[in-house]
């Protein structure tokens, strides 16, 4: 091979790396203010506040269990609903419970977030 042919391929190879997501693997169904999640002590909230930042899509496991969405306030990272800001699919089996305060999530505009094996109930989308 010709030198330039092999700058061109070593070139190609530099802008094709990605940048491998997290696993988040959620320990606890309360919902405390975020502090960042520990490997055993990681809410909900948490794990998708973490997720949020390290700019890849990141995956976050829920295990059996019914998770309760109750900080309220206004919606920011710290309370109200789940603010999801990028890529993270999220996988129960797992309950996710709002008891009627709100929304649970808010997913935003290019976000990509597959559900798989969660139940999602008692959200308040009036308020």
């Amino acid at each position: 091979m010709s030198g330039k042919l092999l700058s061109a391929l070593a070139a190609g190879l530099i802008f094709t790396t990605t940048t491998l997501g997290a696993t988040f693997s959620v320990t606890r169904t309360d919902d405390p203010l975020p502090d960042g999640c520990a490997v055993a002590d990681c809410s909900l909230r948490e794990a998708i506040t973490d997720a949020n930042t390290t700019g890849a899509s990141d995956d976050i496991n829920v295990p059996p269990g019914t998770y309760l969405i109750d900080l309220v306030g206004n919606d920011t990272l710290e309370t109200g609903d789940l603010e999801i800001s990028t890529d993270m699919p999220i996988t129960g089996p797992a309950t996710l419970e709002g008891q009627m305060l709100g929304r649970i999530m808010d997913i935003r505009d290019g976000a990509q977030v597959p559900l798989s094996q969660l139940r999602i109930q008692n959200a308040d989308t009036s308020l």
